[in-house]
């Protein structure tokens, strides 16, 4: 699971969608903070080369948390709580807070995101 994630956050911060989403199965499903649906790896490509061109050039991932279940031994639950680093910014603003749930896969010895669902955290009780 470090590799993969290792992965994601590598082409994240070098904006690059191709690398982003080979860490996706090819029929992968992506959805975002605001409920953009990406189906399929050339989707989430071409999807994620427009964020990263339009408005994420520059920006990092950074986790807070992590919690992991693997339910068959090919087959992982991944909860992270994290955000979008802003260049200069260190830390996670509430603003910007996030949890997401990701479900990977192990194909051919190798582990793949299958789904991501992202939800920006916004508490209705105190």
């Amino acid at each position: 699971m470090r590799d993969l994630r290792q992965r994601q956050d590598a082409a994240w911060a070098a904006a690059d969608a191709k690398a982003y989403a080979a860490v996706y199965t090819t029929d992968a499903d992506l959805v975002t903070f605001n409920g953009d649906h990406m189906s399929g790896r050339a989707e989430i490509e071409e999807g994620m080369g427009y964020y990263f061109e339009n408005y994420m050039r520059g920006t990092r991932l950074l986790q807070q948390d992590e919690r992991i279940r693997f339910p068959e031994p090919d087959l992982a639950f991944i909860v992270r709580t994290g955000c979008v680093l802003w260049p200069g910014e260190t830390a996670c603003t509430d603003e910007a807070l996030s949890v997401n749930t990701n479900v990977a896969v192990k194909r051919d010895g190798r582990w793949l995101y299958t789904s991501f669902q992202n939800t920006r955290i916004r508490p209705l009780r105190p």
